[in-house]
């Protein structure tokens, strides 16, 4: 099997590679992750032509660099991906805490702590004190 046909199917990886690299930045959810499917499909049609070639050890050096090219690539847009996930997953839990009781209604019994008041009394837990 001709090295060509590795070099164009490394080139299609490269621009999946770039355009979900491109849309982290700059786009909305769901033409990124159309993106990422792009990007797994290729990868997955890349990594079966490289198992149907079954190259000898000593891979051709160009080839070679090629692939240490895209393999940093992958790694860099993987990298972004769990920073946005994580960024994405600590905005859900700011907005919607993950708690069982109330988030304002701290204690137990009729008088339970209430710093924000209540409709019928004022804890005075947020008065000033000025000199």
């Amino acid at each position: 099997m001709s090295d060509a046909i590795f070099f164009v199917s490394l080139e299609e990886l490269d621009v999946r590679l770039q355009q979900v690299a491109h849309l982290l930045v700059r786009a909305s959810d769901g033409d990124l992750v159309t993106a990422c499917d792009e990007l797994h499909k290729q990868v997955g049609a890349f990594q079966a032509l490289w198992q149907k070639a079954a190259l000898a050890p000593p891979v051709p050096i160009p080839l070679a660099l090629r692939l240490r090219k895209t393999a940093a690539a992958l790694a860099s847009v993987q990298q972004n991906l769990a920073r946005r996930a994580v960024l994405t997953q600590q905005t859900l839990q700011t907005l919607f805490p993950a708690t069982q009781s109330d988030t304002y209604s701290v204690g137990v019994g009729a008088r339970a702590r209430k710093p924000y008041g209540s409709a019928g009394r004022q804890s005075g837990e947020f008065q000033a004190v000025c000199a």
